[in-house]
Order: structure tokens, then C-alpha cells, then sequence
């Protein structure tokens, strides 16, 4: 019994840890805010286990130091997902000053075979 409960923990203790992270940057922020025209000052990638994180900025079409804009994120969305490597990707912003926000990207990975 022991055995099988180490074994599913090894399993999925990087999803339990994507879980936490996606609740607690769910919780810190305000859903309805709108970020559009603020400077992206940090871009963090989180949940990442075999895709390179070049591979993840190769796919943006914002970058820190930019303006963010809609049509960035849904484009930066749209191609994450055609690379073919994950089955969810959320976004999320954070207000760090009135200027500048900070880009969170979580990302659950296809599994490999």
C-alpha cells in the first residue's frame, strides 16, 4: 500500500505543485481588470518539464519590455497551443505599479509517449 501511494506521488506531485500555483495566482488579482497598454516588465513560465522555456518565448508574440496588447495575447495563446506541446495554457497578469505588470504563463504539458 505504501509502494502504490509513493508511486502516484511521484507521479503527480508536479501537478499538485501546478495546482498550487495556478490557485495562488488565481486568487491574487482581480478578474475583471484590464492590463492592455501596461509595459510587460517580467515574464514567468511555470509547469514546464520537457518543453525548453525558448521554446515557449520562440512562440510569443509579446516580450518583456512591450506594450501588452489583446490581440498579442490571443495570437502568443493560439501559438502555444499549435506547437502541439500542451493540452492547457493559462494566462494571467499582475499589477506591479500603475505602468507595469508582470506576465504569468501556466502551462499543463501533453503527456509524452
Amino acid at each position: 500500500m505504501k509502494h502504490k501511494f509513493n508511486n502516484f506521488l511521484k507521479q503527480n506531485v508536479w501537478k499538485l505543485f501546478l495546482l498550487f500555483i495556478v490557485f495562488h495566482l488565481f486568487t491574487l488579482q482581480p478578474q475583471n481588470q484590464d492590463y492592455t497598454g501596461k509595459k510587460i516588465k517580467k515574464i514567468n513560465i511555470y509547469g514546464l518539464i520537457n518543453v525548453s522555456i525558448s521554446d515557449v518565448r520562440d512562440a510569443l508574440t509579446f516580450k518583456e519590455g512591450s506594450i501588452l496588447k489583446i490581440d498579442d495575447l490571443n495570437s502568443s495563446l493560439q501559438n502555444l497551443y499549435n506547437t502541439g506541446y500542451f493540452e492547457n495554457i493559462k494566462i494571467y497578469a499582475k499589477l506591479i505599479d500603475e505602468e507595469s505588470i508582470i506576465i504569468n504563463i501556466v502551462v499543463v504539458e501533453l503527456p509524452r509517449i
